[in-house]
């Protein structure tokens, strides 16, 4: 089986608020920020005295480095753990725009969502095709640590993966999410 990282180009700008209150982290001065995106109220931290306009995920655009954001149902939060000057800039497009020595795929949102979508529906679908395809009358398969032993079982598993797909929807954009059919 064949993995393949997709990815979907947004133009997602966060409207921040700039707020007065001040924090010292490292010797670094801190100011707070806010703002409504995705769904979510957020709180940002920033260093003025670092001139990178840059944070985690989507959340850039302040006049600072991004130290610390955090969503207001605490279902989120990032912090920049280390940071240190380095001595040159280095190429890094072999390491994060690549999945396994492959380029990510581009597809439009809409795209994705179905992606997701199909697979909920079926989503032994490729194990099902596995064991179909399989020669070996000594084989094995398993699926979340059960044998299966038959087609019977699969609707049984089928229905405890969307539980849990259903279960663990929790996207940072929650005006984005999925919204997966009860069945």
């Amino acid at each position: 089986m064949t993995q393949v990282m997709f990815i979907t180009e947004t133009k997602d700008p966060v409207s921040w608020k700039l707020l007065e209150e001040i924090k010292i982290v490292e010797g670094h001065h801190l100011q707070k920020a806010a703002a409504d995106f995705g769904g979510r109220h957020w709180t940002a931290w920033f260093a003025k005295d670092i001139a990178l306009s840059e944070g985690p995920y989507k959340f850039r655009g302040l006049p600072g480095m991004v130290f610390e954001v955090y969503d207001d149902r605490d279902n989120f939060r990032f912090l920049l753990v280390k940071s240190y000057r380095l001595v040159k800039t280095y190429d890094t497009h072999s390491i994060l725009e690549n999945f396994t020595g492959q380029r990510p795929v581009k597809i439009p949102e809409a795209k994705l969502v179905k992606m997701m979508l199909d697979y909920y529906n079926d989503p032994l679908h490729e194990f099902r095709e596995h064991m179909k395809k399989n020669t070996n009358p000594n084989a094995r398969f398993k699926v979340m640590g059960i044998e299966v032993k038959g087609p019977e079982q699969l609707k049984v598993l089928s229905e405890k993966m969307q539980d849990s797909i259903r279960k663990n929807n929790n996207p940072i954009e929650l005006d984005k999410a999925v919204h997966y059919p009860v069945k």
